[in-house]
């Protein structure tokens, strides 16, 4: 009886000290198995070390959620060093604060970014981080719900998670091999996520699909009446025939007068097109019109 009792005593000592010391020993086991699994290489050894260390700066989440009070993000993160109707910047953490479409005053989306400064967000959004691969990224993800393009050195994944969408830009690094080098997760109804959301819905076009953020204006196309306006409006048949494979450049990028947001393109650098993209029941993005504005101006005189 002294025998068991005394293996309790020592076993629940045992407990106390993992209790108390988690962090070091978890340490400790990161370091000898990477030493075990990489040799005596310092450089792949750290780099092996804190993708496994849950404590690293690499596998740290971010402080703030979608849905928080803006003002209580700023009790985190301390006052932005630039604000804008896109979100609020903070060029000391590589981040960004998207507010949410219906209430202005709540988190609706979070991007972090490499800053020119050098300065990245080293931790980790929705599971990934700046820098990862698109095959990394898509080990950890699955494939992406959407795809986008805008050059040949800036392409778009977007992975929507019901209600929810994860944007990755990425762009080939020195290797060629194709980055992160911006994420944003974020509510649909975020004027961040229009840009990318436009540069997707070009691309189903381009496979021959119909972006479920294009739908509601390939219906009003077929109309009779949409096809007899005189204000330059664009259906997105017409669109695909004339535009959808010529070379475009984003020009600008602001809020629209009856909600959502104006994006303004190029085409060939003698079109300019206005797409217009609201939140459907301040949920569902959508492209509302498509304008061509030169068309417009000669018909209105303004």
């Amino acid at each position: 009886m002294s025998i068991i009792l005394a293996s309790i005593m020592i076993w629940n000592k045992i407990k106390q000290f993992y209790s108390d010391n988690k962090g070091k020993l978890v340490t400790c086991a990161a370091i000898i198995t990477g030493v075990v699994t990489l040799g005596k290489d310092s450089f792949d050894l750290i780099t092996y070390f804190n993708s496994v260390n849950p404590y690293s700066e690499e596998n740290r989440t971010l402080p703030i959620k979608i849905g928080m009070k803006i003002a209580d993000a700023e009790k985190v993160l301390g006052a932005p060093q630039d604000r804008n109707f896109i979100g609020n910047s903070y060029f000391s953490h590589g981040i960004e604060l998207n507010p949410d479409y219906e209430f202005q005053d709540q988190v609706g989306g979070i991007t972090v970014k490499r800053l020119p400064s050098g300065v990245i967000y080293k931790g980790k959004v929705d599971g990934i981080r700046l820098g990862w691969s698109i095959d990394d990224i898509k080990d950890n993800k699955g494939n992406p719900t959407y795809w986008g393009v805008e050059s040949n050195q800036s392409s778009v994944a977007i992975w929507n998670n019901i209600k929810t969408l994860t944007i990755v830009y990425l762009k080939p690094n020195k290797q060629n091999i194709w980055v992160a080098d911006s994420i944003t997760y974020t509510k649909e109804a975020s004027i961040t996520a229009y840009r990318s959301i436009l540069l997707s819905v070009f691309q189903e076009l381009k496979a021959g699909r119909i972006s479920r953020f294009a739908e509601e204006l390939a219906e009003r196309g077929k109309k009779p009446e949409f096809k007899k306006n005189d204000l330059g409006m664009l259906s997105l048949e017409e669109f695909s025939q004339k535009y959808l494979h010529q070379s475009f450049e984003f020009i600008m990028m602001r809020p629209a007068i009856g909600g959502g947001v104006e994006l303004y393109l190029g085409f060939n650098k003698e079109k300019i097109l206005y797409f217009w993209i609201y939140p459907l029941g301040w949920e569902q993005p959508t492209i509302r019109a498509i304008v061509d504005l030169e068309k417009y101006h000669n018909n209105f005189g303004v």
